[in-house]
């Protein structure tokens, strides 16, 4: 279970179209109750939180690689299970529906 938590940071890390799709769901998807759930619940675990980039690779991580519940629940937080399941469906289907990132010289991600 740990492995695949750490997996998933390898990706984000190595993808800029996940950091790009991270960083959408959080400003574009998720609201500010939602957002501050996951500020809490990383900032109780030792995250810097000031840091954007350490929270949406943690966020990544656990919404689409942490399923083992002795390292991740709905709980963690305040969310009911089916609330969970709801957020990760959306992250997940926001990523397949993306655009393809373009790639012209020059180019940077919003």
């Amino acid at each position: 279970a740990i492995l695949e938590h750490e997996l998933g940071h390898g990706e984000f890390a190595a993808s800029a179209a996940v950091q790009h799709h991270a960083r959408w769901f959080w400003f574009n998807v998720l609201s500010p109750v939602a957002r501050s759930q996951w500020q809490r619940f990383l900032t109780q675990r030792g995250y810097d939180t000031s840091q954007l980039q350490i929270v949406l690779g943690e966020m990544h991580a656990y919404l689409d690689h942490t399923h083992d519940t002795r390292l991740f629940r709905a709980e963690d937080l305040d969310l009911a299970p089916a609330a969970l399941d709801a957020q990760r469906a959306r992250y997940r289907e926001g990523r397949v529906a993306a655009p393809a990132l373009r790639h012209d010289p020059g180019y940077q991600l919003p």
